[in-house]
């Protein structure tokens, strides 16, 4: 009897210095009734500045500890501009009388703030005009099966919007993710095509490599010549400071890829790439391209790239030279560019349409949407900033095929605003 009574008081005594520690931490304790905090929460609630708390409404007829006041009192900082002089200056005596007990607040949301991932969203709306003077049929690797065959259109006008996101998952390790939603004018919005273009995890320095990426990834490689897509699906990864060199194994519908390019930097104006770009079996790509690019700090931009594909034992060339002049930024309304481009392609450099070279949809549709493949002819090009984040963008292209039979002229004008 002794032993069970001694065991009783032993739990009691822990039970009541218990609740001596948490009143003295100040936070969880009860606001006297008559403390004159009541009324003034009485009247921010009647004025409006205070409209409840929890899933329980505040009508002053329930003790509240301090922290309770200090989360109604939060509640009417934020509401402070719409309060009146009256109202202002008890929410000033309440934020006195209640100091600490906001300040732990502030600390506990900073603490789940620094603790939550980082997500930072952006995104594009672009608006785009089509013409070309002969248009083809949709490529034959479309994913769009519904499409293949079909004749285009000489004119078209795209919507499109593209929502970007990036998010810190782990200490030097990311997520980026791109959704976009697609649709030619005049056709029902059920024909809108809409794709996850982006969606990899990325990290940095992991061991020897300075990168390691690995999911749905937009891919340049080299200058442009061999390969550039808005997704690959595949590993890459990156090593190097001075020589930067990557490597990967990727698809693009309908093949499988081994690639890889090397990038230096002779000094501030001048850089040069190796690309390298082969399909599994060698049957439709076995590419090497060089590149260059020489800059002046007057603006002046001379770029070029040659590649070979050398599939089946059987030579195909390609290359282009570009002059450009200034960078358009769109932050600063009036800010320009324009450029001028040769480029010349022999057939079956690029059958799959995965070069930087692009045309217009209605004329082909590779998975990139680009063309080096029996081409040659200039390209003219002018951007310019016309409002804040929006450029307008106009290319013309008075094409030729390989041989001079085949006029491929088309024109784009491309408005895009980003956000």
């Amino acid at each position: 009897m002794m032993r069970r009574t001694f065991i009783a008081l032993i739990v009691l005594s822990v039970f009541c210095l218990s609740n001596v520690a948490l009143a003295a931490g100040g936070t969880f304790n009860d606001v006297p009734e008559k403390h004159w905090a009541y009324e003034a929460i009485n009247k921010l609630s009647k004025d409006g500045i205070i409209d409840g708390y929890g899933d329980s409404m505040f009508r002053g007829d329930k003790p509240l500890t301090r922290y309770e006041f200090a989360v109604l009192i939060d509640k009417a900082l934020s509401r402070y501009d719409q309060a009146s002089d009256a109202d202002k200056k008890l929410i000033d005596k309440l934020s006195s009388e209640f100091a600490a007990e906001l300040n732990r607040m502030e600390i506990r949301v900073k603490n789940l703030e620094d603790k939550a991932p980082k997500v930072a969203f952006s995104g594009m709306v672009i608006e785009r005009y089509d013409y070309t003077k002969n248009p083809g049929q949709f490529a034959v690797n479309d994913p769009r099966p519904e499409l293949v065959g079909i004749k285009n259109k000489k004119v078209l006008f795209r919507h499109r919007v593209d929502l970007n996101m990036m998010a810190d998952v782990a200490p030097n390790m990311k997520f980026i993710g791109s959704l976009y939603a697609e649709n030619v004018a005049g056709t029902h919005p059920s024909n809108t095509y809409a794709s996850l273009d982006v969606g990899y995890l990325t990290a940095a320095n992991v061991g020897m490599f300075s990168e390691v990426s690995a999911g749905r990834m937009g891919e340049l490689l080299g200058k442009g010549l061999t390969l550039w897509s808005p997704y690959v699906d595949g590993v890459r990864v990156g090593f190097g400071k001075e020589v930067k060199v990557r490597a990967a194994v990727a698809s693009v519908y309908p093949l499988q890829y081994y690639y890889g390019d090397v990038a230096y930097a002779a000094n501030k104006n001048l850089d040069f790439t190796y690309a390298y770009l082969q399909d599994k079996h060698s049957e439709t790509y076995k590419t090497s391209a060089v590149g260059a690019t020489y800059k002046t700090d007057n603006g002046l931009a001379l770029s070029g790239e040659y590649g070979d594909n050398n599939s089946n034992s059987n030579s195909k060339k390609a290359f282009y030279v570009s002059l450009k002049y200034k960078n358009v930024n769109s932050e600063q309304v009036g800010s320009s560019a324009v450029w001028i481009m040769y480029k010349k392609a022999e057939p079956g450099f690029d059958p799959y349409s995965n070069a930087i070279l692009t045309s217009t949809w209605n004329q082909t549709l590779g998975p990139a949407g680009g063309r080096a493949d029996d081409i040659k002819g200039f390209e003219y090009g002018l951007a310019t900033t016309i409002f804040p984040h929006g450029v307008l963008e106009v290319k013309y292209n008075p094409l030729k095929s390989y041989d001079g039979k085949t006029d491929n002229t088309y024109l784009v004008s491309q408005l895009t605003y980003t956000f």
